[in-house]
């Protein structure tokens, strides 16, 4: 879970699920995503900001890993936009789906 920061120019993430945690290494929950190493960040800011632009759920796929060694091939996720104000985007809710097959 993301909040909208600043109309989208950055997003801090809420929360974020132990097995994704455990799957990148490093804990990001309550990091802003360009504190994020940047093969990372720059995939989800994209999705993020798709989400923004839409003002729609989106589906995104990936064939392979943002990051070298990874033990998944590619990824699946599900960006829903969410507003407080029922105008607004302030939080993006996204599932992951990693792809571990080797």
């Amino acid at each position: 879970m993301y909040d909208v920061l600043d109309g989208g120019r950055d997003f801090r993430v809420r929360i974020c699920g132990t097995a994704l945690t455990e799957v990148i290494g490093f804990e990001v929950g309550g990091k802003l995503v360009s504190e994020i190493d940047p093969p990372i960040a720059r995939r989800i800011k994209l999705t993020l900001q798709a989400v923004l632009e839409m003002r729609a759920p989106i589906r995104a796929t990936t064939s392979r890993s943002a990051l070298p060694g990874q033990d998944f091939q590619g990824s699946e996720v599900c960006a829903l936009p969410l507003s407080s104000d029922g105008t607004d985007i302030d939080i993006i809710i996204v599932a992951s789906l990693l792809d571990t097959r080797k």
